[in-house]
């Protein structure tokens, strides 16, 4: 069924978590599946949940901070009027800062990980 939504499309394809668009990044050329910054938030959420009591959150915690950041940054540009390649690169920015802590940090085996994904 998401093959023949898409149909004959070529680009970013930003999805919420359906199973069902997964597989067109990896088997349609040239489509680039992306997720949604919500679905990866929850994630961390319920990684933090999952944690220990007694710690504070460490990476996962981070993490939510940084995407409560973005969303923080998007309302103001959104009150400010930015056109989007302003709020492009502001996102891009504190987007990839997020990302690279990411990949320096998670354990493949953890719940953190998956998140990613």
């Amino acid at each position: 069924m998401a093959e023949e939504l898409v149909g004959d499309f070529q680009g970013y394809l930003q999805t919420d978590g359906f199973a069902g668009y997964n597989a067109l990044g990896e088997t349609r050329e040239g489509i680039i599946h992306v997720g949604c910054l919500a679905h990866v938030r929850r994630k961390f959420v319920e990684a933090l949940k999952a944690g220990s009591k007694k710690s504070s959150g460490g990476t996962a915690q981070t993490v939510v901070d940084l995407i409560g950041k973005l969303y923080h940054l998007e309302k103001q540009a959104q009150d400010a009027k930015c056109n989007a390649d302003q709020v492009s690169s502001w996102v891009a920015e504190y987007s990839e800062l997020g990302g690279r802590f990411h990949r320096n940090t998670q354990d493949p085996r953890s719940e953190r990980h998956g998140a990613l994904l």
